[in-house]
C-alpha cells in the first residue's frame, strides 16, 4: 500500500513540467503547422498546470510541517 501511496506523489510531480511541455508544444507553429491548440485548449491547460502546481507545492508545504 506504502508503495502505491509513493507512486501517485511521485506521478503527481512528474506531471507538473509534462503538462508545461504540453503547453509550449501545442501553441508551437512550427512543431503542429495549422493545428495548434486554440483558446479553449490553452486555457484548460494553463489551469490543470496551475492545479497541478499548487497541489505539488501544498504536497511539500505539509510534508515539511
Amino acid at each position: 500500500m506504502r508503495s502505491l501511496i509513493l507512486a501517485a506523489v511521485v506521478n503527481g510531480f512528474v506531471a507538473v513540467p509534462l503538462v508545461l511541455l504540453l503547453m509550449r508544444i501545442s501553441s508551437d507553429a512550427s512543431v503542429l503547422g495549422e493545428h495548434v491548440g486554440g483558446r479553449l485548449s490553452r486555457t484548460m491547460l494553463g489551469v490543470t498546470f496551475a492545479v497541478l502546481a499548487a497541489c505539488a507545492v501544498a504536497l511539500v508545504v505539509s510534508l515539511a510541517r
